[in-house]
């Protein structure tokens, strides 16, 4: 084989090659793509079935993502997939605990892999709720606090660390249930105090009305406890809270707004209607408690006992409620009996009443113990953290630095070379500008020595001829030399206009133009001049037909406005032929007037075959006046001849 044949075998490899890494990789993205968009819609799905209470179509979807996930080697919705595990073993009404922690421990370790931390964040608080249903739903021990308040503090710790507080309001909102549990109040108040004073609310947020309702109950500031209440009904008339989330939290807000009738009756009416709603048994025992102490105060008995015995039914189906519910029942069962006279019930309900308020105020003190161990813990890890950090800041800062000082070098260097590069520029720009300046000036001295060359040695030189020959001439009459300096006359009125163009030229070119502009009569101008070339006018025998409107009048200076018109009037002469006529007219083209000059010439085109020739210094005089006093100039060939039509401003514009 040739080497044209090898070389077209190996073009073609790499071709192949090119095409497949370019196709191969785009199928992948496509599938992938697919497969993520799949994973994410049932996710959703799930979440939707999850707080509609569907259980068991939870469990089957998340079975089949998780396989699909594992099938297709997708590890990017591990952390959501284990969470809503998390989930389901939390809300099923078996509280399979600690399968649920074992799930959220999952999610948090692939959510540390994809440093996801708002969504672990997430998962700590949901960690604290199984903490926390394990502690309330069975019966307190130490061991169970020290796990709840390691969590705890866990959370807060993680969030100060993280700077993000979307769930450290729930965290502290959720710890509301533990002190309640003590019936300690006052205790939660100044944990509340302590972690919201430097993370206020914004008091339009959803998580400012749940949280502060019982702060300002506490505070017995009802205006501002209902006020949250009616701005939390909003925010679910808007849909932006779920039917199963305002019940839960207007549940809670009624057992904190008990012993204030009025507040407690609106919230009532808004509660009653949603039992069904409830996210669980303990919320649901929530419910009959409330109610059934809302009745004993309004001392309503058959009401409040309804409840009761509602309560004592669901009690008697999960003996594992939490002891709060569970002493809030009794408490409301004493006082129907007492209501009753049933003494000997009474007494029976009240020894078992003593024992679990004795047992919660010991089991308080060593909470209150453990509290205090894992603040101090708390604490001294986060100040290591926070030297840690400052540490890795000093560091970083001594590194940016040193990358300051090379890279301020660098620029330095960069801008000592730019600076140069501008000077250079600067100097070649002079250069250029100098050498257009001398260029210029050549050409303008060509010009000047053009123009006295022809347009003003011929005219002298001729006038000179011509007064030599009459005064040589002692025979002439009186009258022979009269008319002989006459027919001379227009030669030096000619050579008069030319002195003054090239004196006006020649200020232009030094840019020395005064300009003083009046208010000017066209007409009177016209007239003006075309007496001043009356002689030139008369010698060619050329007819002036002067249809110029008399009521028109320009802005402009007027010594410019007359050399103008004379430099058309004198071009229009020069190339017109005996016998033939000019013709002047005027128009209005706002803002300008216009004033046309057309002659009975060769025309512009036409000008090389003219016995007439011109350095061309009066029309160029006429366009720098005119660009000066802010008018126009255009030229144009008619079948009469040259037309020069200018436009300057119009006075009454």
């Amino acid at each position: 084989m040739s080497i044209r044949a090898y070389v077209f075998l190996f073009v073609l490899l790499i071709f192949n090659l090119f095409s497949f890494s370019q196709t191969t990789p785009n199928k992948s993205i496509s599938s992938y793509t697919k497969d993520t968009t799949y994973i994410r819609s049932v996710l959703t799905k799930i979440t939707t079935l999850y707080y509609d209470a569907r259980h068991d179509s939870v469990l089957i979807y998340l079975d089949k993502i998780s396989a699909f996930s594992k099938k297709n080697k997708i590890e990017i919705f591990n952390p959501e997939i284990y969470f809503q595990y998390g989930q389901y073993y939390r809300g099923h009404t078996q509280y399979n605990w600690n399968k649920a922690l074992e799930m959220f421990n999952k999610s948090l370790y692939w959510a540390r892999k994809r440093k996801d931390n708002e969504f672990i964040e997430e998962i700590n608080y949901k960690k604290l709720t199984v903490y926390s249903d394990i502690f309330l739903g069975s019966s307190t021990s130490y061991a169970k606090q020290g796990n709840l308040v390691k969590q705890l503090y866990e959370n807060i710790r993680f969030s100060e660390i993280s700077k993000s507080k979307k769930s450290l309001y729930k965290t502290i909102y959720l710890f509301k249930d533990i002190y309640y549990t003590y019936k300690q109040d006052s205790s939660y108040y100044s944990f509340f105090d302590k972690h919201l004073k430097d993370n206020p609310l914004t008091p339009t947020s959803i998580n400012y009305q749940i949280i502060y309702f019982g702060y300002f109950i506490y505070k017995k500031d009802l205006k501002k406890a209902r006020n949250c209440f009616e701005e939390l009904s909003k925010f679910h008339a808007k849909k932006k809270l779920s039917d199963m989330v305002y019940a839960y939290y207007i549940n809670d807000m009624m057992r904190e707004s008990l012993h204030y009738p009025s507040l407690c009756s609106t919230i009532a009416t808004q509660l009653k209607p949603r039992l069904n709603q409830l996210p669980g048994r303990t919320d649901s025992l929530t419910y009959y408690n409330n109610f059934s102490t809302f009745y004993l105060i309004r001392k309503q008995f058959s009401h409040a006992e309804n409840y009761n015995q509602l309560a004592k039914n669901l009690i008697d189906k999960t003996p594992n409620l939490p002891v709060t519910c569970r002493y809030d029942f009794l408490i409301n069962q004493l006082s129907i009996l007492e209501h009753k006279n049933e003494l000997k019930k009474s007494i029976e309900i009240y020894k078992k009443v003593i024992p679990i308020k004795d047992s919660l105020n010991s089991l308080f003190s060593g909470f209150n113990l453990i509290l205090l161990q894992e603040q101090i813990a708390s604490d001294l890890k986060l100040k290591e953290f926070q030297k840690e950090i400052e540490l890795k800041k000093y560091e970083s800062e001594q590194f940016q630095i040193q990358k300051f000082r090379e890279f301020s070098g660098l620029i330095l260097s960069i801008v000592v070379l730019i600076i140069l590069l501008i000077i250079i520029g600067i100097q070649i720009r002079k250069n250029r500008k100098q050498t257009n300046t001398l260029l210029k000036l050549t050409s303008t001295q060509n010009t000047l020595f053009g123009v006295i060359g022809h347009d003003l040695r011929s005219p002298v030189l001729a006038a000179y001829t011509n007064i030599k020959k009459v005064v040589n001439n002692p025979k002439l009459t009186a009258d022979e030399i009269r008319s002989s300096l006459h027919s001379k006359m227009v030669r030096l009125n000619t050579l008069l206009l030319t002195l003054d163009n090239l004196l006006y030229w020649s200020n232009s070119q030094q840019k020395s133009f005064k300009r003083k502009p009046v208010q000017c009569n066209l007409l009177e101008i016209i007239e003006e001049c075309l007496e001043l070339l009356e002689t030139n006018i008369e010698l060619n025998e050329l007819s002036i037909v002067n249809e110029v409107d008399p009521t028109l009048e320009c802005i402009i200076d007027e010594n410019h406005f007359k050399i103008i018109i004379r430099n058309l009037l004198q071009n229009a002469i020069k190339f017109s032929p005996a016998g033939g006529s000019i013709t002047l007219t005027s128009d209005t083209r706002p803002p300008f007037v216009t004033i046309s000059v057309l002659d009975s010439g060769p025309g512009f085109g036409n000008t090389g075959n003219s016995k007439q020739k011109g350095s061309g210094l009066g029309l160029t005089l006429v366009q720098s006046l005119l660009e000066i006093n802010n008018g126009e100039f255009e030229t144009t060939d008619t079948a009469y001849g040259a037309q020069v039509t200018i436009s300057v401003l119009n006075a009454n514009a």
